[in-house]
């Protein structure tokens, strides 16, 4: 297997950052389709400072991403951002996996950031993508509204604008 783009040199000295920016693009991502996203693009900025006994990575994202609204389908571009920080440990007879912490072999002076970045995105993604209230297609909603008329339990709801349009 190849060696990863997306990897960090851990510093050595105490209170030292080693600092990097990655692009994710659809390449990153080739790996799944699950996210149901046509379309990446995420910039990454990474900091690392060694502690006494770890290292703490901040991450820093924000990019925007393309997929279609789970409301009216119609394509949907989200802007994204967020934060996170992750705690680097070597790894010893004790330890025990937790969230926010990564162990690494005593032996290695390379973090290799794969793994983190997924989990980074896939938390920044919104569980619901949806247009804002105006800007769904109509036409679709208003057909799917009209579909479900003879179960008013399943009906759609309008924003309160567009209400009038459609009585």
């Amino acid at each position: 297997m190849g060696r990863s783009k997306f990897e960090i040199n851990l510093p050595v000295f105490f209170e030292k950052k080693t600092i990097a920016n990655f692009n994710l693009d659809n390449k990153f991502f080739e790996f799944s389709e699950y996210f149901l996203i046509d379309d990446y693009s995420v910039n990454v900025n990474i900091v690392v400072m060694k502690k006494n006994s770890f290292w703490q990575l901040d991450a820093d994202l924000h990019g925007t991403i393309n997929t279609k609204c789970d409301r009216c389908s119609d394509f949907l571009k989200l802007n994204v951002k967020g934060k996170d920080r992750y705690f680097v440990k070597i790894k010893d007879k004790n330890f025990v996996n937790t969230d926010n912490v990564v162990f690494i072999s005593h032996l290695s002076d390379v973090l290799i950031l794969d793994d983190i970045l997924r989990e980074l995105l896939f938390f920044i993604i919104p569980k619901r993508r949806v247009h804002d209230k105006d800007d769904c297609n109509i036409d679709v909603i208003e057909k799917l509204n009209s579909l479900n008329k003879s179960n008013s339990n399943n009906k759609l709801l309008l924003p309160e604008s567009l209400k009038e349009k459609f009585k």
